[in-house]
């Protein structure tokens, strides 16, 4: 099983290299990316990339309150050293790759008392889909989840040597997940679960006040930070929440059910891997496994195996009722212990002989199957689309034609690589108008242009003088460069 292993971790760190080093940077990646380069080279955490700053995310060029605050303050001590290439910030969020496995296996093997039980789970987990995707960008999800799988494998490691210890630690780690992204805080219900229902008669004021200890230090710097300006940290926060659509709309129980399973885990969008019957199998291989945990006795007599059934029922619970944007990207924080349930099942009916050999063979070997065809499937994607040539090509003229001094507007996936010098690129639809800031090569790409079309019908409608304005501005750039849906403009 420990060959399967290395194999399997082979295979899979060898799939994310080829998406970190072949896709163009997404949008996101440029948010996390452009406050930590600031931190780290002027001292200050501004998003200095998005020229306008609208009310509702007032103040963010000075100060970044909609991204929680774990992520900017790992990644800005490596851009003091290293250049913010993409390349590079994703690299530095990978070793959270190999954290959040190694801490998945000893939170498994604890929590199952079975090595064999933990491998498969990893191998299963390793070669998912939605950890190959996570840990290849530089979004802050892979983080998150091996900041909180750290919080309860400590938890179970330390908890029968020194429950004092224990606590500190996992409460360290729950806490740091949690002002990382959001969806630490299903790591924190988790390791709440787990205390509870293992050493609940053994906790004392002493173990509550360690674990206050971590959450009254990290939320007093936090909330210092936010006291900075506590305005723009409110419409920050309040855009990132209700404004993105995060919340839930409505506690209707079908209703969120219907939506977690065909807008997550079946989810047809072009950006994730996979067709929807191929995810369909690896959803229903999954809920096999927890029906066959849930029904069969000599899986059911083992406490570890009915704890790992209700932290994923509470993992599911949570997302369907409380996470309201489905991000197919969010399945990185549950999988793991769908994982360790199907592992279970898989041992069982290898354990049991006769067919149930087969049945377990064929079981990982089209989960296996699915799950890195899923990826194979989404690189030749990358590979064909268009898109993507004309984004490397859009890049590499930039490049060579622009100078450092030059202001340049573009989406700001540019921002990593263009021109050298990351902090003459704007993403600004209205090319300075508003702002002041005349660009001198403005980057027309089909996301920039979209909204610049949006915007420029609604001036029309709204602020006439405006639209002129925007117009007459546009009048001022000339077309250079013209290939696979980007349009560059340089300044007369």
């Amino acid at each position: 099983m420990s060959r399967s292993l290395v194999l399997a971790l082979l295979l899979s760190f060898a799939l994310i290299g080829i998406r970190i080093f072949e896709r163009s940077p997404y949008g996101d990646e440029a948010l996390v990316a452009v406050p930590a380069w600031n931190l780290a080279q002027h001292g200050y955490a501004g998003t200095t990339v998005l020229a306008r700053q609208t009310l509702a995310w007032k103040g963010m060029n000075r100060r970044t309150y909609n991204t929680l605050p774990g992520g900017l303050l790992y990644l800005a001590p490596w851009l003091t050293v290293f250049p913010a290439t993409i390349v590079v910030t994703r690299l530095v969020f990978l070793l959270w790759a190999a954290v959040l496995l190694a801490s998945g296996f000893l939170f498994l093997r604890r929590l199952t008392a079975s090595r064999t039980q933990a491998t498969l789970a990893v191998i299963l987990f390793a070669l998912h889909f939605s950890f190959i995707l996570a840990a290849s960008k530089s979004r802050v999800d892979v983080m998150a989840a091996a900041l909180g799988m750290a919080s309860l494998a400590s938890y179970v490691e330390l908890r029968l040597r020194n429950l004092k210890l224990a606590a500190l630690a996992a409460a360290t780690f729950a806490v740091a997940a949690c002002l990382t992204h959001p969806q630490g805080v299903l790591y924190a219900v988790c390791l709440l679960i787990l205390a509870v229902h293992l050493d609940r008669r053994s906790f004392s004021p002493v173990h509550y006040a360690l674990a206050a200890v971590p959450l009254a230090v990290f939320g007093s710097a936090w909330l210092w930070y936010l006291a900075q300006d506590p305005a723009d940290a409110v419409s920050q926060l309040k855009q990132n929440a209700h404004g993105q659509g995060r919340f839930p709309q409505s506690f209707h129980l079908w209703h969120a059910l219907w939506r977690e399973i065909f807008q997550r885990y079946l989810n047809r969008d072009a950006a994730a891997s996979g067709t929807p019957a191929g995810k369909l199998i690896l959803l229903l291989i999954t809920l096999g496994s927890a029906v066959v945990t849930m029904f069969t006795a000599p899986l059911k007599r083992q406490p570890g195996i009915r704890l790992l059934l209700f932290l994923s029922a509470a993992i599911l619970t949570l997302e369907t009722l409380f996470e309201n944007s489905k991000e197919h990207t969010y399945l990185i924080h549950a999988q793991l212990f769908y994982s360790g349930l199907i592992a279970a099942c898989v041992l069982y009916f290898w354990q049991a002989g006769r067919w149930r050999r087969y049945l377990a063979v064929l079981t990982v070997a089209t989960y296996l199957g699915i799950s890195v065809g899923g990826v194979v499937f989404r690189l030749k994607a990358d590979f064909n689309e268009l898109s993507e040539a004309g984004f490397r090509s859009a890049l590499a003229f930039l490049q060579t034609h622009v100078s450092p001094r030059d202001l340049v507007s573009a989406d700001r996936t540019f921002w990593f690589d263009c021109c050298g010098a990351a902090h003459n690129l704007v993403e600004d639809p209205e090319l300075g108008v508003t702002t002041g800031l005349t660009p001198d090569y403005f980057v027309n790409s089909l996301k920039l242009n979209g909204e610049r079309m949006a915007d420029w019908e609604k001036y029309g409608k709204e602020d006439p003088a405006l639209l002129r304005s925007l117009q007459q501005r546009a009048a001022e750039f000339q077309l250079i460069y013209n290939y696979a849906g980007y349009q560059i403009y340089r300044r007369r």
